[in-house]
């Protein structure tokens, strides 16, 4: 099924949450890399799949606010959910704000950013080096706080799989019922 049930993620969603998971798992240490080695040739690829991620992350969220959600296991307490909810909303936060950091400091570095090869993303905001810094220092702290949240959301969707033994991690996997 496409959409969401109130038992499961449908296959757009989980379609979107794999996908930029796995480019921001890749992204961030790539990110990390070609900073601290100063390797630019990566710099295009990994601003054109920052822009895909900042694509995907606004038609998620435009899909999760449209759609249905699956329902909490009924063992979860009222603070468990109230948890989810938030750390769920800080990650589609830091899905924006990351790419959106990545876009101003090249911006205002007055670095070009190319999708891919296949179109040029506008610069929309005006070379400026003290907002560049600032910028690209936002975008590293972004990196590390998306990183500790996303360990996060590992470890509890397997406290939900081999602790409490619920169906939580299939739902977004296989899209089990």
């Amino acid at each position: 099924m496409l959409a969401n049930t109130k038992k499961s993620y449908g296959l757009i969603a989980r379609l979107f949450h794999w996908s930029i998971a796995i480019l921001i798992l890749a992204l961030i240490p790539v990110g990390w890399y070609m900073a601290e080695y100063e390797v630019y040739d990566i710099y295009p690829y990994h601003k054109a799949a920052g822009m895909l991620v900042l694509f995907l992350g606004i038609l998620r969220l435009m899909w999760t606010l449209t759609n249905v959600h699956p329902d909490f296991p009924e063992q979860m307490s009222g603070m468990a959910k109230t948890a989810a909810y938030i750390g769920h909303s800080v990650l589609y936060v830091l899905i924006l704000l990351m790419p959106i950091s990545g876009y101003v400091s090249s911006s205002t570095g007055g670095y070009d950013i190319s999708f891919f090869g296949l179109f040029d993303i506008p610069l929309l905001i005006a070379k400026n080096e003290s907002l560049h810094e600032m910028a690209g220092e936002a975008h590293e702290i972004i990196s590390f706080t998306a990183l500790a949240i996303i360990i996060g959301h590992v470890i509890v969707a397997y406290k939900h799989h081999f602790i409490d033994k619920d169906n939580t991690i299939q739902k977004m996997t296989t899209g089990v019922k």
